[in-house]
């Protein structure tokens, strides 16, 4: 009989510590806010059943918000099994947010913030082979932002100032994931041009052709390409002080195999913009644009939980 007990007590032990470390990962992964379309419940997809209680919100703070915003938010118990309590959530309930999908291509023209480090190299200065840029700690991929003090917006101003620095020592602030530090440089003169130099390759744009994945007619607003632009030659994400978006059209396209992207070949169409750039990071461009790039019927977009892996497909205006 005790050891009947004993079996039934750890039993039961090891079910509440299941149960708590489930919750405990549970109240970790879940976000602590969602947001539902007005007059929608708060449903989650999970592989363990997870339900909403409604917790009785600020009426004043819910009335004021809506009627500022837009947008009404409450919060929610989360239960596990709808029995045990997970944590508490705010869910905002908004209108549904309607986008045309498009993947139209499109031109990219963009500046960068300071110039691009793209490759360091050495010269002779008729003694050795030197790179000051190199013995001062600049590295592939560091944006140059300004030189003693003068801000630099093109290759063309970094090299005016270093040829007429005179040999003398440069403060030059570089940006390095993410963190801006003051390195010096001591240019030197090269035995080939009698000039001086730092031994550094640096660019300032970049051009090319994406696809548009989405246009939202209210605001003008659009999204596009999925990846960020980077550098071709350092693989950086480039960071972008103003850009612009043209037509083109394309001339060729290499399919993507294996996991390797695909690529679009084309040319502008012509120099006048037909966007600008406001945002380029890890999940795209993002901008304005002044007309619809395509005529496909808007579709709604999905909240955070409501989105599950699954089986891609084509949307097609035929």
């Amino acid at each position: 009989m005790r050891t009947a007990c004993k079996v039934v007590k750890a039993l039961m032990f090891g079910t509440l510590l299941t149960v708590m470390g489930i919750i405990a990962y549970y109240s970790l992964k879940l976000p602590d806010s969602y947001s539902v379309t007005r007059n929608s419940t708060l449903v989650l997809s999970d592989n363990i059943s997870v339900t909403s209680r409604t917790i009785k919100s600020d009426v004043y703070s819910d009335a004021r918000q809506a009627a500022i915003f837009g947008t009404e938010t409450h919060s929610e118990q989360l239960m596990l099994w709808g029995i045990f309590p997970i944590k508490r959530v705010e869910v905002t309930e908004t209108d549904a947010h309607l986008v045309i999908p498009c993947g139209t291509p499109f031109g990219i023209k963009m500046t960068t913030e300071g110039v691009i480090v793209i490759e360091l190299s050495g010269f002779d200065n008729g003694t050795e082979i030197v790179s000051p840029a190199k013995d001062a700690g600049i590295t592939e991929g560091d944006f140059i932002i300004s030189i003693s003090g003068q801000e630099v917006h093109s290759n063309r101003e970094v090299s005016d100032i270093i040829s007429a620095s005179g040999g003398d020592i440069l403060a030059v602030e570089i940006v390095r994931d993410s963190e801006s530090q003051v390195v010096y440089v001591q240019p030197q003169k090269s035995a080939a041009d009698d000039a001086y130099h730092a031994g550094m390759w640096v660019r300032d744009s970049s051009a090319g052709i994406g696809t548009v994945t989405f246009y939202d007619p209210s605001t003008k607003t659009f999204a596009g390409l999925g990846h960020p632009v980077c550098d071709n030659d350092t693989g950086e994400i480039l960071t972008m002080s103003e850009g612009s978006t043209a037509a083109v059209y394309i001339t060729g396209i290499k399919k993507s195999i294996g996991g390797n992207p695909g690529e679009l070949s084309g040319a502008f169409i012509s120099e006048k913009d037909t966007g600008i750039l406001k945002v380029n990071c890890e999940a795209g461009v993002y901008g304005t644009m002044d007309e619809q790039p395509i005529a496909n019927e808007p579709i709604e977009v999905a909240m955070r939980q409501e989105i599950v892996t699954g089986k891609s497909g084509n949307i097609r205006n035929d």
